[in-house]
């Protein structure tokens, strides 16, 4: 039997496009496209064949898609090696490993830590 209980994610499928805005108090996985802003009170991943064309705003962020839009993430943006990313960073950490392309605008809210992690 599947419990439901501990299911905290909401998940955009790899298939799904999404015309509008999504908000969730948990967890948010995006495998296809959202086009419009995205909130969440936790994390919002973009996985690498998804896109968001519109804001992310969360506590923390995980990058392997793409995104046409500005962060605004409270604690830590962490870019991976597929990520595509066209608008402003505001974050307290940022994590970027090596291969990324972002034009982008960064605005430190506390520390910032960018990091070139090689494979």
């Amino acid at each position: 039997m599947f419990n439901l209980k501990n299911v905290r994610d909401t998940v955009i499928g790899k298939k799904t496009t999404l015309e509008g805005s999504l908000q969730s108090s948990d967890d948010i996985r995006i495998l296809g496209k959202v086009t419009d802003d995205v909130v969440s009170k936790h994390k919002v991943t973009v996985h690498k064949n998804g896109s968001v064309l519109g804001k992310i705003i969360a506590k923390d962020s995980l990058i392997q898609g793409e995104v046409e839009g500005d962060l605004d993430i409270s604690g830590k943006v962490e870019l991976e090696s597929s990520a595509k990313i066209e608008g402003n960073i505001q974050a307290k950490i940022l994590k970027v490993h090596t291969g990324v392309v972002f034009n982008y605008l960064l605005n430190k809210k506390e520390e910032i830590l960018i990091a070139n992690v090689e494979k």
